[in-house]
């Protein structure tokens, strides 16, 4: 199955963050070092890690012991019938850093649908998606599958300096209509939406997944380009 991926169409000075992304706080050891969300791998094989986690072969239940925390796991139904399961770890504090992390998990459409059919509780979430609460079976079932792809939300607003600082110059910059910009590093499976007026989102997947992942953000901006010569040319 080819996982869905849908990009968000989502600084302090460094010194100013200083005990957050730029200098990590004490507590964490050479181990939690590890974790830094601009410490991203690839191996020859195209397997991407980071938080100690790769993408495609590392498990819920490896989340769970690296995050120290037991989640949210909740199966979303979306009205034209995409379905996705979504863990959620709120609050967390990995290397010093407080933030928030959502993992995607890497099902088949036939699995996703027999984890629906089996919902325990199912509510709205809006737009016309259902929000499932997942029976008890299919949440131990959960903890030995794969992570498909991981959302990074710090706590600490960043600004351009520090994104540029730790993460290096992107291939590639995105602007959308909102005023938020996606830096795209295709090589690292990353592309961080920078917000002037709230906090970032970082959104890691494997990156021979990349491509189609940002397709409707290229597309979007192709558009905004032609319209924009159409204009000039009238």
């Amino acid at each position: 199955m080819k996982n869905k991926v849908f990009l968000s169409v989502l600084l302090l000075t460094a010194v100013a963050i200083g005990g957050a992304l730029l200098i990590p706080s004490g507590g964490g050891g050479a181990h939690d070092n590890k974790r830094m969300p601009w410490l991203i791998s690839v191996n020859d094989h195209g397997e991407l890690t980071v938080f100690n986690l790769t993408l495609g072969k590392s498990t819920l239940k490896d989340a769970l012991r690296e995050f120290a925390d037991t989640g949210n796991i909740i199966l979303y139904a979306k009205k034209d019938g995409r379905k996705v399961v979504e863990v959620y770890f709120q609050k967390i504090i990995i290397s010093g850093i407080r933030a928030n992390i959502v993992l995607t998990m890497q099902l088949s459409d036939e699995k996703l649908d027999e984890i629906y059919q089996r919902g325990a509780r199912v509510s709205k979430a809006g737009s016309g998606t259902q929000k499932v609460n997942l029976a008890g079976r299919d949440l131990i079932f959960m903890e030995n599958q794969p992570i498909g792809h991981i959302t990074y939300l710090p706590y600490t607003n960043l600004d351009d300096e520090v994104v540029l600082a730790r993460f290096g110059e992107p291939v590639e910059k995105i602007e959308e209509a909102s005023g938020i910009t996606h830096w795209l590093y295709p090589e690292k499976g990353l592309d961080i939406a920078v917000n002037p007026d709230g906090k970032e989102v970082f959104q890691y997947l494997p990156p021979s997944r990349f491509e189609e992942a940002v397709r409707p953000l290229i597309e979007a901006k192709e558009r905004a380009e032609a319209n924009a010569a159409a204009k000039d040319q009238e």
